[in-house]
């Protein structure tokens, strides 16, 4: 039997919106002359976070999921 993991509403919320950021940052990095620092904090003050770091840790844990799940 295949076990699933149960996810509370607090987590699958979380992680649908970490998906959608995944997803901005790649759609605006795509854009002509994009800078990676701009988007960085356009995104953290759209989302409401303290610090521009916080964007590439959500990117780096979408990615590592998204490979886990293989779709990336």
């Amino acid at each position: 039997m295949e076990t699933q993991a149960i996810k509370t509403d607090f987590r699958k919320k979380k992680e649908a919106r970490e998906l959608a950021i995944y997803h901005e940052y790649s759609e605006l990095m795509s854009q002509p002359e994009a800078m990676s620092t701009a988007v960085n904090r356009y995104l953290k003050e759209k989302y409401g976070f303290g610090a521009d770091s916080t964007i590439w840790c959500i990117r780096q844990r979408v990615a590592k999921r998204l490979k886990k799940e293989g779709k990336l």
